[in-house]
C-alpha cells in the first residue's frame, strides 16, 4: 500500500467524521454497524472505522471479533499492508547492524561527524537551534488543535428580606451573603471525580480525549489511570471565580468546537442540579426538624391546658384565687356583723333582763353568726376539707381552699411556661422557615456556552518564543559555567 492510498483512506475517514454528529462519533456500536455497511464497498474505510470503534470500546468482545474479520479481509485486499511487521523487523535488524558497525568502526563515525559542516556542529546550533526547530515543527504541524468554550454563571439566592419585618430580619441575620462560599462549592464540584464520571458516562469524555487522531503528546493514553484522567481533565477544564462579582467563568477545552460546547453545557447543567439539590435538601431537613420540635412544644401546651381545665371542672371553680378572696371577704364581713351584734347584746343586757324577748333575739342572731363564722373559717383552714358541689350536683369532700389554691397555682404556672415555650417555638419556626428559604440557591446563567470558530490552543507564536527564550537562557548559563570552569582550570 502506497502513501497515496493511505492518504486517500484518511481523507475518506475525515469526510465521514464531518458528516457524523458528536453522539454518533463517540458511539462504538453505531460505528461498527457503519463499518459492516461499508465492508463490501470500501474495505479499507470499513477497517479504519472498525479501528475507531475498537479504540472507543476495547473491552467489547463483539467489536473485537468484527475488527478481526475486517482486518483479515483488509489484509487480503491489500497484501502489501500485511508486510508492515516484516518491514519493522527488517528496520530493527538494520539498526542493530548499524550499531555494530559503529562499535566496530568508531573512526568512521568520527569521520562522518567531521564531514558535517562546522556551522551545524556548534554548541549554539545543537543546544538552541536544533531543539527549537524540532519544537517548532511539533507546534506548527504535528500538534492537535484545541478549541475552548466559555460560559459564565452566578449563584443567586431569593430575596427573603421582603417577606419579614425588619425585626425578624435582624433576628435571622438577613443580609449576610454566602455567595463566596457557594461559588467555591461550584468550583470544587466541577473539579470532582463524581462530575468526571458523570461526564464520561454522558459524553464518552475519555474516548474523546484518547482519540487516535490526536497527537501523541496531547491525547490521553489507554494506560493512564483514573488519577491521570482526573489530572488531564483538570488541565482542560478551568473554573475562575471573580472575588468582587462572584461570577463563575467555566472554560472547557476539547479537540472539536462542537464537543467543547457540549462539554461546557453539560457541566453547567450538572452544576445547576447540584446547587439546587443541596439547597433543597438542607432546607427540607431543617424545616422537618423544627416542625417536629414545634409539635412537641405544642403537645406540652395542650396537656398543660387540659390539666388546668380538668382541675377547674373537678372543683367547679373558674378562678380559685378569686374564690378564696371572696370567701375571705365573707369571713371578714361576718366577723364585723358579729362584733356589732355582740355590742348590741351588751347594750340590751344593761337595760333588760336576760329573758327579755329582745335579748333572746339578739342572742340567737349572735349564735347564728358564730356558727356561720365557724363554717367559713373551716373552709379557709388549710387543715380542713370542704364539701364542693360537682357538675353532677353531687356533694363530695374535696381539698381545702389553701390546697386548691396551691394546686391551681402550680398548674397555672406550668401552663404559662408551656405558653411561653410555644410562643418561642413559633418564633423559632418562622426563623427556620426564613433560613430555609435563604438556603435555596439557583445557578443563573450570565453567558451561555459558546461554540468557538477558531482553535485557541496551542498558542504557537507564544510557545515558540517562550521556548526560544528558555533555550537561550540555558545556553547562556551553560556558557558562563563552561567559561568559569576553563578559567579556574
Amino acid at each position: 500500500m502506497s502513501l497515496d492510498d493511505v492518504a486517500a483512506i484518511d481523507a475518506k475517514f475525515q469526510q465521514l467524521r464531518s458528516q457524523l454528529t458528536t453522539e454518533q462519533w463517540v458511539d462504538s456500536s453505531y460505528l461498527v454497524d457503519r463499518a459492516n455497511e461499508l465492508r463490501i464497498q470500501d474495505i479499507a474505510l470499513a477497517f479504519r472505522i472498525a479501528q475507531r470503534a475498537r479504540n472507543l470500546a476495547p473491552e467489547n468482545q463483539e467489536i473485537q471479533e468484527v475488527f478481526a474479520e475486517l482486518r483479515r479481509e483488509f489484509n487480503s485486499a491489500y497484501p502489501s499492508a500485511a508486510r508492515t511487521k516484516s518491514r519493522t523487523s527488517s528496520v530493527r535488524r538494520a539498526s542493530g547492524k548499524i550499531k555494530g558497525l559503529l562499535t566496530k568502526a568508531p573512526e568512521k563515525t568520527v569521520e562522518k561527524w567531521q564531514a558535517i559542516p562546522d556551522r551545524f556542529r556548534t554548541p549554539l546550533f545543537l543546544t538552541v537551534v536544533l531543539p527549537l526547530f524540532v519544537f517548532s515543527f511539533y507546534q506548527l504541524i504535528w500538534a492537535s488543535s484545541r478549541y475552548e468554550s466559555q460560559s459564565q454563571v452566578i449563584v443567586k439566592q431569593p430575596d427573603a428580606a421582603s417577606l419579614v419585618d425588619p425585626a425578624m430580619a435582624f433576628l435571622t441575620g438577613m443580609g449576610v451573603s454566602s455567595s463566596g462560599t457557594d461559588s467555591l462549592l461550584v468550583e470544587k464540584f466541577v473539579y470532582s471525580t463524581d462530575l468526571l464520571n458523570y461526564l464520561d458516562e454522558q459524553l464518552a469524555l475519555r474516548s474523546h480525549y484518547s482519540d487516535s487522531s490526536i497527537d501523541f503528546f496531547s491525547r490521553l493514553h489507554s494506560w493512564n489511570s483514573k488519577e491521570d484522567f482526573l489530572n488531564y481533565y483538570k488541565k482542560h477544564v478551568s473554573v475562575e471565580v471573580d472575588s468582587l462579582s462572584s461570577i463563575i467563568t467555566i472554560r472547557t477545552q476539547a479537540f472539536s468546537p462542537e464537543y467543547s460546547n457540549a462539554l461546557n453545557e453539560m457541566i453547567v447543567k450538572r452544576a445547576e442540579w447540584y446547587i439546587n439539590s443541596v439547597g433543597h435538601f438542607m432546607a427540607k431537613e431543617q424545616m422537618a426538624f423544627m416542625q417536629k420540635e414545634h409539635e412537641v412544644v405544642e403537645e406540652k401546651l395542650h396537656k398543660a391546658q387540659s390539666r388546668l381545665l380538668n382541675f377547674q371542672e373537678q372543683y367547679n371553680l373558674l378562678d380559685p384565687t378569686a374564690e378564696g378572696m371572696a370567701r375571705q371577704e365573707i369571713t371578714y364581713s361576718i366577723e364585723g356583723q358579729l362584733s356589732i351584734k355582740q355590742a348590741e347584746l351588751k347594750a340590751l343586757q344593761l337595760v333588760m333582763s336576760d329573758s327579755a324577748p329582745e335579748v333572746l333575739a339578739a342572742q340567737r342572731e349572735i349564735n347564728a353568726l358564730q356558727e356561720q363564722l365557724k363554717i367559713e373559717r373551716n373552709r379557709l383552714s388549710p387543715n380542713k376539707k370542704i364539701d364542693v358541689v360537682t357538675s353532677g350536683d353531687e356533694r363530695v369532700t374535696q381539698l381545702s381552699v389553701g390546697e386548691i389554691l396551691a394546686s391551681y397555682s402550680d398548674l397555672k404556672v406550668a401552663m404559662e411556661l408551656a405558653l411561653q415555650a410555644y410562643t418561642s417555638s413559633l418564633v423559632s419556626l418562622e426563623k427556620s422557615r426564613i433560613e430555609a428559604y435563604r438556603q435555596l440557591q439557583y445557578l443563573v446563567t450570565v453567558e451561555s456556552s459558546t461554540t468557538p470558530d477558531d482553535a485557541k490552543y496551542p498558542r504557537v507564536t507564544y510557545n515558540i518564543a517562550l521556548f526560544a527564550v528558555v533555550l537561550l537562557m540555558l545556553f547562556g548559563i551553560g556558557s558562563i559555567i563552561r567559561a568559569t570552569i576553563k578559567e579556574l582550570g
